[in-house]
């Protein structure tokens, strides 16, 4: 009796130790990293939402932003997306570095995810 008692509490305690996976939102696909150390899952929240799961980038791109936009491929004729969102100044922030952190991104007014092709941290003075 006690062997059988042992054994239906290792079966509860794996199976109730169990959380299931959260939700972020509609999986878009991971970040690739060209250089830069950059990584994240990327998800769509809502139409104008963007959330990277585990982001890193290190900080070195002295001129670098999450960059949108609707051409083939990155290119320079896209969009900043102020980040943090809550920032102070007339030009938004230059993207520091990051390790594995959470990120919402809003699109910029009048953008929506489904006119926009990629995401991308970009550096404007290398460009």
């Amino acid at each position: 009796m006690l062997p059988l008692l042992g054994i239906l509490i290792f079966v509860c305690a794996g199976m109730c130790g169990k959380y299931p996976e959260p939700y972020y939102g509609r999986f878009i696909g991971k970040l690739q990293e060209f250089a830069h150390g950059i990584k994240g899952a990327v998800y769509a929240v809502d139409e104008s939402t963007i959330f990277i799961k585990g982001f890193s980038y290190d900080g070195t791109g002295p001129d670098a932003f999450f960059w949108i936009g609707n051409s083939p491929r990155p290119s320079p004729e896209g969009y900043i997306i102020p980040y943090p969102e809550d920032y102070v100044g007339r030009e938004p922030p230059v993207l520091g570095a990051h390790n594995n952190t959470d990120v919402i991104l809003r699109l910029p007014m009048g953008k929506r995810l489904r006119d926009i092709r990629w995401l991308s941290v970009w550096c404007r003075r290398f460009t």
